[in-house]
């Protein structure tokens, strides 16, 4: 691709003309995206037939868009090598991402990250309506928290609370991405919201680790968004970050010992001494092995450890390199908020396995895929003609989509609408939502009153603790409900109920009362903005109307 066809590409971004090949791929990021947003995962029919969807779609945004000999050839390089690791290592999580990656040619990043806004944030709302409607089972489970006791932690729609709450984040990170430079006031409140919605999320999943790594992530972005340029100390500090998760995370836990191992695994929640099983009884590789303990609880949390042990040496390098060399180029290009994002992720692969497993959720392959296109640009330049030289398999692809087929555009447009309404008038809306949810919480604990015992499925609790089990019938569990108490998901008559008394029974509760009250609040402030924004609408075109048809009627008595 030449520069002349580059500057046409950015100018058609900027004129927001949408080809058909760039038009595809935003679908295919569309269903990936989706089926991970509403929670759903390998071996179940719908995951398997939304990934083959995806494929489809990537083979047609291969077939129509423009490339270069230079740039066919390492892609392809790219996927062959995601082939090889999942046939040693059955692990599809390299070939997924390198998908999203070979496939950003020609695409805006910003519609990209566009398109992952509206998708994951509708998905999101999508699975959590499903659970607590009943319509979809909740994975729920019960651990004991040092200081607080046994609590039920909540996944909503995703199989693990973990995962939630990692979910969270990446969706924070696609709205902040949205939100842009912003003012030094509006950057603090685009973070207080974020961190807002962290805390509420904390609640259903009390993962400690997904709340301490979207509060990373919220930090490198105020730090990011409201300092000046960083000198040259502080590049490469930044420039530092994700060699020192790899590192920590690959060579800590075989190389520290003693007081400061127990420190570090305690404060990650025994992911250290996980790690270090399989990195210490795992073979190493070049190209990925297949390797499994035989007791389910010892899991592999760590995307760093992940890669190296599944993915092998080559892959886990290749990898941390495309990281460092993104990294490099958001921060000596500015792009504040792509490198906070980078910067977030990279700290919380540290505990958990997104960076590079299967979840397809993580927005840095979408910055790999524009900064390797772009600096190919830069290296074909000075290679033999025979490596410029351009191809195209469908010439669909160079036609353009009508705007109205941009769903997300449009979406995205209607919600900037609401946003601009509640800015306008934030100290109303503000009011409205905090007087509603209070309204709201005042008649919840009016109506539902605080109950005695929780009831769990005895599943759910670690076989490890002596508890009393209950077999509970269809009759006493209606006669418990009508007495107040909570029954979470009754298995049958035939399978064990746990009940748990005092705080376990009274977080549960609390939190259902906080939750009825937040998403009133939020109906009540959404719905009011968008009947103004109508009315307003409605008041505008009315009076041009009118005043059209009065001059229209006024000339015809002229010519009467």
């Amino acid at each position: 691709m030449g520069a002349g066809s580059i500057a046409k590409q950015k100018e058609t971004a900027e004129e927001g003309v949408l080809s058909v090949s760039e038009y595809i791929y935003l679908l295919f990021l569309a269903v990936f995206l989706f089926t991970k947003g509403v929670g759903l995962y390998e071996g179940q029919r719908t995951y398997s037939v939304l990934i083959a969807v995806g494929l489809l779609l990537y083979i047609l945004k291969l077939l129509t868009t423009r490339f270069s000999v230079f740039e066919c050839a390492w892609a392809a390089a790219f996927m062959l090598l995601s082939v090889l690791v999942e046939r040693n290592s059955g692990e599809k999580g390299l070939f997924l991402y390198f998908l999203i990656l070979t496939g950003m040619k020609g695409v805006s990043t910003k519609r990209a990250f566009r398109t992952g806004t509206a998708v994951l944030t509708f998905s999101f709302l999508l699975g959590t309506l499903l659970t607590v409607t009943g319509l979809r089972p909740e994975v729920l489970l019960l651990h004991y928290r040092k200081g607080i006791g046994n609590m039920v932690r909540h996944s909503l729609a995703f199989p693990h609370p973990n995962v939630l709450h990692i979910s969270y984040m990446v969706i924070a990170a696609f709205w902040l991405y949205m939100a842009g430079v912003r003012s030094r006031r509006g950057t603090w409140t685009a973070a207080l919201l974020v961190l807002l919605g962290n805390l509420y999320i904390f609640l259903y999943s009390f993962s400690f680790t997904g709340f301490l790594g979207t509060t990373v992530f919220v930090m490198f972005y105020l730090l990011l968004s409201l300092r000046p340029q960083p000198g040259k100390a502080g590049k490469v500090l930044l420039q530092l970050v994700f060699p020192a998760c790899a590192l920590f995370s690959v060579a800590g836990p075989v190389l520290i010992k003693g007081r400061a191992f127990d420190i570090i695994n305690s404060l990650v929640n025994t992911r250290y001494h996980l790690s270090y099983l399989y990195l210490t009884q795992a073979p190493h590789t070049l190209f990925g092995t297949r390797f499994r303990f035989d007791d389910y609880h010892i899991t592999l949390d760590s995307s760093y450890t992940l890669a190296f042990v599944y993915y092998g040496i080559v892959p886990f390098a290749l990898l941390c390199i495309l990281f460092c060399l993104t990294i490099r180029d958001a921060l000596l290009g500015g792009r504040r908020i792509e490198l906070a994002i980078l910067l977030g992720v990279s700290v919380a692969g540290i505990t958990e396995p997104f960076l590079f497993n299967e979840s397809i959720r993580n927005p840095a392959y979408i910055f790999i895929g524009a900064y390797l296109y772009r600096r190919s640009e830069e290296v074909q330049a000075k290679l033999p003609a025979f490596w410029q030289r351009e191809f195209r398999i469908l010439k669909a692809g160079e036609r353009t989509v009508p705007p109205a087929a941009d769903a997300a555009g449009f979406l995205s447009a209607r919600f900037g609408c609401i946003a601009g309404e509640w800015k306008r008038k934030k100290t109303g809306y503000a009011a409205l939502f905090l007087l509603t949810a209070l309204a709201v919480m005042l008649v919840y604990r009016f109506c539902v009153k605080m109950p005695e015992k929780l009831y769990v499925d005895r599943n759910i609790v670690y076989r490890s603790e002596t508890v009393r089990e209950e077999y509970l019938s269809a009759e006493e569990v209606r006669a418990l409900r009508e007495k107040g108490d909570f029954v979470l998901q009754w298995p049958g008559p035939d399978s064990p109920m746990v009940a748990y008394e005092g705080r376990t029974a009274g977080i549960e509760y609390w939190r259902r009362d906080l939750n009825a009250g937040v998403r009133g609040g939020m109906a009540a402030a959404v719905l009011a903005a968008i009947l103004i924004l109508q009315f307003n609408c409605y008041n505008r075109t009315g009076s041009k109307e009118g005043r059209a048809g009065g001059r229209r009627r006024t000339h015809g008595g002229r010519k009467k």
